[in-house]
This record gives C-alpha cells, sequence and structure tokens, in this order.
C-alpha cells in the first residue's frame, strides 16, 4: 500500500507539472507608437498577428528585454534612461544610466549579467554594456558608420545559441532588404548571417529557440517573421492586427516574457510538504 500510495503521489504531481506547463508559456510583448506622442504597450500573438492593448505609456520603448527578475526592460527614448514595464503597463525608471543620444535596441545577458544597448547618433551606431542594477555603462565598440544604413528599433536580441543578433538595411534608397547579423558582445564587431533577410528592417525578439522579426518601418501589413539564423532568411507568419487609429503606428520592439517556472513549482511543493508529511506520519502511527 505504501508503494502503491507514492505511485498516486507521483502521478499527481506530475499531472500537475504538466497542467502547468502551457501556462507557464512566454508571452510576447510589444511597443508602438504614431509618432505624435501616443506610445502603446500590449501583447502580441505571433501565430495570428493579433496586438492587445495594454496601457499607453509617457516613455518611448524604442528597445525591450526580458531581464533580472523576469521584469521586462524599456529604454525611453525621451529621456534615454532605462525603466522596467510592469505586465499591467506601469513603468519605473530603473538606475540612472543615460544613453549618449537613443538607445534603439536593448537585450539582456542571464549569463554576463549585464544589458547590452546600442545607441545612434546623426552619423555612428555604438554598442554600450549596461551594468544589471543599470547604474553604469561602458562603450564596447562602433557597431556601423559613418551614416551607413537604415537602422530599426528594437534591433537587438539575443537569440539561439546564445548569439546577440542585429540587424539593418545598408541601402540608402530604400530601406529594403535589410541583413541579418550577430554581434561580438566584447568588440561590437558585426559577422553577417547569410546574404540578406528577404525582408525590410525588424524589430527583433527571441523565446531562445527561435529569432522573429516584426517589419519597423511600415504602419500598414507589418509583416511578423521567424528568422532562419543559419541562412539569415526571414519568412512571414503573420501579419499585425489590432493597432488603434489605422495605419499610423509603428512596432518599436518586442520582447518574450517568460513566467518563473522554478518558482512556481517550489511554492507547489511548499504547499504540498505538510500534506506530504502529515501522509506519511499517519502511515507511521498505524497500527500493523
Amino acid at each position: 500500500m505504501l508503494v502503491r500510495g507514492k505511485a498516486v503521489l507521483l502521478a499527481f504531481l506530475a499531472f500537475v507539472c504538466f497542467g502547468v506547463a502551457p501556462v507557464q508559456a512566454g508571452t510576447v510583448y510589444i511597443t508602438a507608437d504614431n509618432l505624435e506622442g501616443t506610445n502603446l504597450f500590449g501583447t502580441l500573438d505571433v501565430a495570428t498577428g493579433q496586438f492587445s492593448q495594454i496601457a499607453s505609456t509617457d516613455p518611448l520603448f524604442l528597445g525591450l528585454t526580458t531581464g533580472p527578475g523576469g521584469k521586462i526592460y524599456g529604454a525611453d527614448a525621451n529621456s534615454g534612461h532605462l525603466f522596467t514595464i510592469s505586465t499591467s503597463g506601469a513603468t519605473n525608471q530603473y538606475g540612472n544610466v543615460t544613453a549618449p543620444s537613443t538607445f534603439y535596441g536593448l537585450a539582456y545577458s542571464r549569463s554576463a549579467g549585464n544589458f547590452f544597448a546600442d545607441n545612434l547618433d546623426s552619423m555612428n551606431v555604438t554598442l554600450y554594456a549596461i551594468a544589471g542594477d543599470g547604474n553604469s555603462s561602458s562603450l564596447v565598440g562602433q557597431i556601423a558608420g559613418p551614416n551607413s544604413g537604415f537602422f530599426p528599433t528594437g534591433n537587438l536580441a539575443f537569440g539561439p545559441g546564445g548569439n546577440l543578433y542585429f540587424n539593418y538595411s545598408s541601402d540608402l534608397i530604400n530601406g529594403t532588404n535589410s541583413t541579418l547579423y550577430t554581434i561580438n558582445p566584447s568588440t561590437g564587431a558585426l559577422a553577417a548571417v547569410g546574404n540578406g533577410l528577404g525582408s525590410g528592417i525588424l524589430s527583433l525578439f527571441s523565446d531562445g529557440t527561435t529569432l522573429y522579426g516584426i517589419d519597423a518601418n511600415l504602419t500598414s501589413d507589418i509583416g511578423v517573421f521567424r528568422i532562419d539564423t543559419t541562412t539569415g532568411i526571414a519568412t512571414q507568419v503573420s501579419t499585425v492586427t489590432g493597432l488603434p487609429g489605422g495605419d499610423s503606428f509603428y512596432v518599436d520592439a518586442a520582447t518574450v516574457s517568460t513566467p518563473d517556472t522554478g518558482s512556481t513549482l517550489a511554492l507547489f511543493l511548499f504547499a504540498m510538504a505538510p500534506l506530504i508529511g502529515g501522509s506519511r506520519l499517519r502511515r507511521s502511527l498505524k497500527p500493523s
């Protein structure tokens, strides 16, 4: 009976753990703006392209990432500061770092414990490393320049293989057919992946397994793409719908936020401990 009881308990634990797994799936959060001071924060269904607005924000977030504590962090183009963004859209300044000009991309390295951000000025794009507490930064190196192309917002993301990805178009006439690059986080040096995405400039995000991009230079028929990180080719999977105001909003940045499954499991086991302990106690006291 004791063996059978343990089997039932383990089966129950497995049922609960697997049962909560779908709830822990990552949520894609994006920002968008209409160039007139209205800045949106919401979620995106990658498969359907449906945007669901959560809030309007005072900061204009051109870069998003998921960082320390599993929180969402954004780089504000208005103040130059980093902010935390709650899942309800509430924002709070994080640290004291200020962009030299404007941070167009933001990515957090779990292995290094710090952020990376690329700064765009009128001539160059430079990569900065920002301490995990947001209070200090250092120049890593120049990514591109001078005046070398069209650059999207939300253009940094850690993705498959732990690589730091970036894209831009060197087509100074139309800004089409941008190229995917990996960035050396120690030097800022770029290495091209393939010969072109086959799309315009894209805001990048990743769930750790797949790299995605969203058209960052369009206000209508905004494509959502899956990017092959071996060939550098982007394949459209959906078109963004649900942005308000007709064709007036640009998608600025995106990130995938995944709940902390470890803490959820820990809470569950904590709640189960008295039951398990009580069950064992009753067995030990049961007359033979």
